[in-house]
């Protein structure tokens, strides 16, 4: 009997102790020592540490970032062969697959197949959006597609979720131009 009061009291002890110890760590906001990148109380991020996160977690990709001279919010980088751009906020993400397929504005049969496999893509999965823009100086269509998305320190594992959304601009880059070239056979 004085074995079972023991063994409950030194539970009880170690579930106090526990349960202060996040307690703390909860009221104070504390950011967990594993945490990769910048450290700095939870719900504070602004513009510059949100584009120095999405920096660092490029170059750990192997990304030569470039911070674009016009537009202070913009990282230009290339990534797999593709030329992408990222628009900070303070806590929000838009990834840019830029300039991934182009058709000559004299072709209006490839046009029409190109407006409704981009309408069906963005109808079977919204992630990432595909758009295209129009160079009438150029005579081109350009395709491209985005992403926005939270980003900040607090989200574990950053370059995995990076790497993820890039991924998933090259799929869906790819299923464009398969129904693309089905389309013209």
């Amino acid at each position: 009997m004085e074995i079972f009061i023991c063994v409950a009291v030194t539970l009880l002890v170690f579930y106090l102790l526990h349960r202060v110890g996040n307690n703390d760590g909860e009221k104070n906001n504390i950011v967990p020592e594993s945490s990769e990148y910048i450290k700095r109380e939870v719900g504070e991020q602004t513009q510059e540490e949100c584009i120095e996160l999405c920096m660092k977690v490029l170059r750990s990709m192997n990304c030569k970032v470039e911070r674009d001279k016009e537009a202070t919010n913009k990282l230009n980088f290339k990534y797999q062969g593709g030329h992408f751009s990222i628009f900070c906020d303070s806590k929000l993400i838009e990834i840019w697959f830029l300039f991934w397929y182009e058709i000559d504005l004299d072709d209006i049969d490839r046009l029409a197949k190109a407006r409704r496999i981009i309408n069906d893509l963005n109808l079977d999965s919204p992630m990432p959006c595909v758009s295209y823009a129009i160079n009438d100086e150029l005579q081109k269509m350009y395709i491209h597609s985005s992403v926005g998305t939270v980003f900040i320190n607090e989200i574990p594992a950053l370059d995995d979720l990076m790497g993820f959304y890039l991924g998933r601009f090259f799929e869906t880059a790819n299923k464009f131009t398969v129904r693309m070239a089905a389309e013209e056979k």
